[in-house]
């Protein structure tokens, strides 16, 4: 029997959120780096690998955020916190990036609905740029309400946090922009 304080049912549904994104986020890269692998025949490029990785950084911290708040309640908040803004800030980012290329790309790519050329080529294309998306959508839709329930879970245990919270908030979100914009931006130059 352990002594173990009870997770509030607020933090509980923020760490099930976190959990079950986390897991969605990775596992979606799996089919996406096969699919890519076949398409090329020579295996993805560095680039992608690259992408590839940091959706999986991503990926991982969600799925973090959600095993600290849910085995640790109350007690890491501000890993949480890190997490959260962080996924937020590449929602942000990704999307602007390769939202535009991945869009700019499948106009060019895809004909129009009336005409019937449409190669299975074309699209598995469009079926990963759309997962993709879905994903920044689902990252940039999700953790605004994930992070306001979080302060406010923060804010009902310990009322003196609150301005802490904005402020550690803002940072990790401004920092997870720069760092990402200048990675993301890196490899789309090349």
């Amino acid at each position: 029997m352990t002594d173990a304080p009870a997770v509030p049912p607020r933090l509980l549904w923020i760490a099930k959120a976190n959990i079950i994104l986390g897991i969605v986020c990775l596992v979606r890269l799996v089919p996406e780096l096969v699919t890519v692998s076949l398409m090329t025949g020579r295996g993805p490029h560095w680039q992608y690998l690259m992408l590839l990785g940091l959706d999986i950084l991503v990926g991982a911290l969600w799925l973090r955020a959600g095993l600290v708040l849910r085995k640790r309640p109350g007690q890491d908040f501000a890993f949480a916190v890190f997490a959260c803004a962080l996924v937020l800030a590449h929602s942000i980012v990704s999307g602007w990036f390769l939202g535009r290329i991945l869009l700019r790309d499948l106009t060019r790519v895809v004909p129009p609905l009336d005409s019937s050329g449409a190669s299975s080529r074309d699209l598995v294309a469009m079926g990963l740029s759309g997962s993709r998306l879905l994903i920044y959508g689902i990252e940039f839709i999700c953790q605004p309400f994930l992070l306001i329930l979080l302060r406010r879970s923060a804010a009902g245990a310990d009322r003196s946090s609150g301005r802490g919270f904005v402020m550690a908030l803002v940072g990790w979100f401004l920092v997870g922009v720069v760092v990402q914009y200048i990675y993301i931006g890196a490899l789309m130059t090349r």
